[in-house]
């Protein structure tokens, strides 16, 4: 039988104090919060793989900085020596060269593909458009004291809305591109 008592504006019991109680509570939720953070997540059934790919596969660069896959199922991958394709098999380079139709640059920072599926890549010396259909590239860059061209060549960020618009982020601001 347990016997309550008022004393200090606190109801005890004839076992534990309120406070006690209390105390008990919070240490108990202590334990139990570090003992669900310190387990491991488990999925039930599956088993996770995780396989390297890297330069011994084809891969052109091993510093990796932006990934996208289109609408035919390749995985375009941006390095640091270039812009990769991977049809989970084999990997198709595409570098800078003397070439117009290349690669603006090396360093590719960002990857977009568009509805109409062509391929928008950020390097740091401009923006490109690849058409899939004919492997080109179609540049765009910074033109000094022109403000319809894009406020810096290292293109950072790309991204197309729910509308069709290209918005691309530099070094230097935002550029909302529409093609006209």
């Amino acid at each position: 039988m347990l016997l309550l008592s008022q004393r200090n504006g606190f109801q005890q019991t004839g076992l534990l104090s309120y406070r006690t109680q209390v105390v008990i509570l919070i240490i108990s939720l202590f334990v139990i919060a570090q003992t669900l953070r310190a387990q491991t997540p488990r999925l039930s059934g599956v088993t996770i793989s995780i396989e390297r790919i890297s330069t011994e596969q084809g891969l052109s660069n091993s510093l990796v900085r932006a990934i996208t896959q289109d609408k035919q199922g390749f995985i375009w991958i941006g390095t640091d020596n270039g812009l990769n394709r991977y049809d989970g098999k084999e990997f198709t380079v595409f570098t800078h060269s003397a070439d117009t139709n290349s690669l603006s640059d090396n360093t590719v920072w960002s990857l977009c593909e568009d509805r109409e599926g062509l391929l928008w890549v950020g390097t740091t010396r401009g923006l490109n458009r690849l058409d899939p259909r004919t492997m080109n590239f179609k540049k765009y860059f910074n033109e000094p004291n022109t403000p319809l061209s894009l406020s810096n060549d290292e293109i950072r960020s790309i991204y197309q809305d729910r509308i069709g618009v290209i918005w691309v982020g530099t070094a230097r601001g935002l550029n909302k591109f529409e093609e006209r």
